[in-house]
């Protein structure tokens, strides 16, 4: 009975391995669940990128250009030794694979010989002992607004050299060389040296000392200004120190403004600016402190845990006033700085919308904090607007000088020669043409007109016109000429503007002038040396309108004027001389040399003006390098070739130009 039992088990086994094998059966029969998939390997971690790769057997010294990733451990030293070489150590990109941008870089000790060294942020390096030489510079970079830790370094840092530090020290610094501070340092800090507190935002935190400082009577503490009319800022690059603060050495005020950044004048009330604030309290005191600039004056305030600078604004008129700078110029500039900002004053500084306005006071404020005596000056000198009181002045000067190129061609004249028209060349490149007869009796009647640039010298690019009428006399020996000119002139005035740090800018403006001139003159001649040598005297006087006009340019210190009316007069002595060489038939070489000097008689009326930003704060445009007198030459050769054609090579000398001397060659045909 046991075979057929095992003949039926062995039967009914291989009844149901077909049905298996074949998905039948009964609804009660199932495939086995196969076992799941196995995850993909994990990629082979990418191989550190740089110099020194693992493992570092010997110290890592560095004298090129290197970047380093992916992290290093190693029991030796890390050295940078290359001179304007840099080595950087992690990415801080976060789009990169972190990886290899951010990493942990272990060395027994590390040293900034020479070149620089960057931790950039969220990177590590771990170091018993940090030095940077005195030709070295060490950058460790912050953290990027949450894509990025701060970069970090644990350890002792010795500072001989320069140093950024934006990240976080853990450990204690010793300062000996210059080191700027926006990130934290968690051990004590000794500063034998210059320590400079970054300025930061609103909404990121004070650089921060979590233990105690201690500055010697070596160290300075340098803090910088930041008035800021939008709130962004901080009003000062405070220090918190949250362990105690023991003082000595000197602190250093500066303007963070640098004549394009936004800022904001200080008020002349009383202004306070928290230095320092020491959780554990203030010890000692700094054994001095440097104005931020030459119009600022102020001093320290001390408290249980705090450090105030308490500063008010001096007036620019009489601080520049004491110097040995003190020009008219720049005094006046000072006083039109002076009374702008007693209307700026005004202003409010949580609604500085006003382009006009905001350009002034961070122009206003750079200049408050300007530590150069002489380079105050200058930048005074260059707000006061001299260029278009110049203007005015060249006008008069560009009429007398009209009325004496045409008493020159009357000089020349014969008596009883024939009258006609005439056409010479002006010392401005302009020319002036004319026409006469005679009367009889020594009598001569006349009318000119000029075209080009009259007046010049004021930074302007000129183009204007006049016309006139003369009559002139001669009786005996005596030659005398009187004239009425009236004139007008459009210029383009660029007026330098001096910034300082920003260097120099320019603030534009379109000038119209009209003119009116009487002109009087006599003269005696004599022949001397085959030709005429003729002295004269004269008199001058112009009454100059000049239109309301408004400067345009970015550098906060553009004018804004309105019209004027301005009369001058002047008188002249000089002498002439005329000679002429005849040639083959007709023609002739004829030589005209005259040479005069001038003094400004008076003035009446002055140009008024004030910046864009402050309008109300008005005061006198005055030119106060003008002279009182100006000396000017002009000599011409004149000649004829062919059938018509003339022609004439002449030149002027003025020594108070900016171009003394000029030339021009000419030709003319009569068509």
């Amino acid at each position: 009975m046991r075979t057929p039992s095992i003949t039926l088990l062995t039967a009914a086994v291989a009844c149901l391995l077909p049905a298996c094998g074949s998905g039948g059966g009964g609804d009660n029969v199932r495939a086995p669940t196969p076992p799941p998939a196995l995850p993909p390997p994990p990629p082979p971690a990418a191989a550190p990128i740089g110099p020194c790769p693992p493992p570092v057997l010997a110290d890592c010294v560095v004298s090129d250009n290197a970047i380093m990733l992916g992290g290093r451990t190693s029991g030796h030293a890390l050295i940078v030794r290359g001179q304007y070489r840099e080595l950087v150590l992690g990415r801080d990109d976060p789009s990169l694979d972190t990886t290899l941008g951010w990493g942990t870089y272990t060395f027994s000790r590390t040293a900034v010989e020479l070149g620089s060294l960057s931790i950039r942020a969220g990177n590590t390096l771990s170091s018993p002992l940090v030095e940077v030489g005195p030709d070295g510079y060490l950058s460790l970079g912050g953290g990027l607004r949450g894509a990025a830790p701060d970069g970090m370094i644990r350890g002792t840092l010795i500072n001989r050299g320069y140093a950024s530090i934006a990240g976080v020290v853990m450990g204690e610094v010793a300062n000996l060389g210059a080191l700027r501070l926006f990130g934290q340092v968690a051990g004590d800090f000794d500063n034998d040296g210059q320590l400079e507190v970054g300025v930061t935002e609103r909404d990121v935190p004070l650089p921060t000392l979590q233990s105690n400082f201690r500055q010697s009577p070596t160290g300075a503490l340098v803090v910088t200004l930041m008035v800021d009319p939008y709130g962004l800022a901080r009003d000062v690059s405070t220090l918190q120190v949250n362990g105690e603060a023991h003082l000595a050495g000197t602190l250093i005020v500066r303007s963070f403004v640098d004549g394009w950044g936004e800022g904001y004048p200080l008020p002349a009330a009383p202004y306070s600016a928290q230095i320092l604030h020491a959780d554990g309290g203030v010890f000692g005191r700094f054994a001095q402190w440097t104005s931020p600039g030459l119009f600022i004056e102020g001093g320290l305030r001390y408290g249980p845990n705090d450090v105030w600078l308490d500063m008010t604004r001096l007036s620019m008129q009489s601080a520049i006033a004491s110097s040995a700078q003190a020009t008219p110029a720049a005094q006046a500039g000072a006083g039109a700085v002076d009374r702008a900002l007693e209307v700026a004053d005004r202003f409010d500084p949580a609604a500085a919308t006003n382009a006009a306005r905001r350009r002034f006071v961070a122009a206003s404020t750079d200049l408050l904090m300007e530590s150069d005596p002489a380079r105050a000056a200058r930048r005074l000198e260059s707000l006061g607007g001299a260029a278009h009181a110049r203007l005015q002045h060249d006008a008069h000067r560009a009429a007398a000088r009209l009325a004496a190129r045409v008493d020159a061609q009357l000089d020349g004249r014969r008596e009883g020669e024939p009258a006609g028209a005439w056409s010479a060349s002006l010392d401005d490149g302009g020319r002036v043409h004319g026409g006469d007869r005679w009367l009889g009796d020594g009598w001569l009647v006349g009318a000119a007109m000029a075209r080009g640039a009259h007046v010049s010298g004021a930074g302007a690019h000129d183009a204007g016109a006049s016309a006139g009428a003369y009559l002139h006399r001669r009786f005996g020996s005596w030659r005398a000429t009187g004239s009425v000119t009236i004139g007008h002139t459009t210029a383009l005035v660029r007026r330098p503007v001096d910034l300082g740090d920003a260097g120099l800018r320019t603030a534009a403006s379109q000038r119209h002038l009209r003119w009116t001139a009487v002109h009087a003159q006599a003269s005696r001649p004599f022949d001397v040396a085959g030709g005429g040598l003729s002295p004269y005297v004269g008199l001058d006087h112009s009454r100059v309108h000049a239109g309301a006009f408004g400067e345009s340019g970015d550098t906060g210190w553009e004018l804004a004027a309105d019209g004027a009316r301005i009369a001058q007069s002047s008188a002249s002595f000089g002498v002439r001389y005329v000679r002429e060489w005849r040639l083959a038939g007709s023609r002739g070489v004829e030589l005209h040399l005259d040479v005069r000097r001038e003094r400004r008689l008076g003035t009446d009326g002055t140009l008024r003006g004030g910046f864009v930003a402050t309008p109300g704060a008005a005061f006198d445009v005055v030119d106060w390098t003008a002279a009182r007198d100006a000396t000017w030459a002009e000599w011409s050769l004149l000649g004829r070739f062919g059938r018509d054609w003339a022609w004439s090579l002449q030149g002027t000398h003025v020594p108070a130009a900016a171009d003394p001397v000029r030339w021009q060659l000419a030709f003319a045909r009569p068509w």
